[in-house]
């Protein structure tokens, strides 16, 4: 699947509101009250990140103690159909990472740090243990954007990225990833999705032709996408809408993952 770019225009309301019929600026839809199985509520918060408010409600996962935020679905800007779906709040850490697999290949360590250094295919086989999925690109983006339009979850200035991401400007290259957690959220309480570690997403990197309800991307490809830019990340490369790939088996320094649960 391509990046999901979009068309800017002076009445960014009216664009969030053909987009985002289901939300509307200052009011939020309240997704229904049922626990999903597996996970635990913890409570309901309402977040605003620029103009735009939501109230979630948020879960932890009883397995990996990961916390998760409930997004209700719908329309994404590619016009992508949605089902519910949970996605994690942080960047899946290094201590959580450690009480499901064992092992920390990570190279900055910390109990709080995102891991890194994992492939997709390590992530597949923490999915499995766990019980937990990788996003596909339109749910990412979904849930990055909150119900912004814009080139980031907090509108267009670049100069506001300081306050959201861990990224080439605030983050040298001997620095390397930093604790979760640590920037502002977006308007779902979502941290990090812009900087810190890139997150390994579902998709294979050839472009999708046909978008059904949950596109799960291309059938065939070796590559694998990722999404959200790293702290070595020019500001660009931290856009909402931008997409990278790679190898499946790559491990890298400033390669990480965020789960969701699909509500099927």
């Amino acid at each position: 699947m391509r990046p999901l770019h979009i068309r800017q225009d002076n009445d960014h309301r009216r664009i969030f509101q053909l987009h985002f019929p289901h939300i509307r600026i200052g009011m939020s839809k309240r997704p229904a009250r049922q626990v999903p199985q597996g996970f635990s509520f913890i409570c309901e918060n309402t977040y605003s990140c620029g103009e735009l408010i939501n109230t979630v409600r948020k879960y932890r996962h009883d397995t990996t103690r990961m916390e998760f935020v409930l997004i209700p679905g719908g329309m994404t800007v590619h016009k992508v159909p949605l089902s519910p779906y949970l996605i994690g709040r942080y960047q899946c850490t290094q201590g959580q990472w450690q009480k499901v697999m064992g092992n920390n290949p990570s190279s900055q360590k910390g109990e709080n740090y995102p891991v890194e250094t994992v492939s997709w295919g390590d992530c597949m086989e923490f999915c499995k243990k766990t019980e937990l999925e990788l996003p596909t690109e339109a749910q990412w983006e979904y849930a990055c954007r909150a119900g912004n339009v814009k080139e980031y979850c907090f509108g267009d200035d670049v100069s506001r990225l300081k306050d959201y991401a861990w990224y080439d400007e605030n983050s040298g290259v001997d620095d390397g990833p930093h604790p979760v957690g640590q920037k502002n959220h977006n308007a779902f309480g979502l941290y990090d999705m812009h900087g810190n570690v890139w997150e390994w997403c579902a998709d294979k990197s050839e472009e999708q032709v046909d978008y059904l309800v949950d596109p799960a991307g291309p059938k065939s490809g070796s590559r694998r996408v990722y999404r959200g830019g790293s702290c070595y990340c020019i500001a660009e490369a931290c856009r909402s809408s931008e997409s990278a790939f790679g190898s499946a088996g790559h491990r890298y320094a400033n390669m990480g993952v965020r789960l969701i649960k699909l509500l099927r």
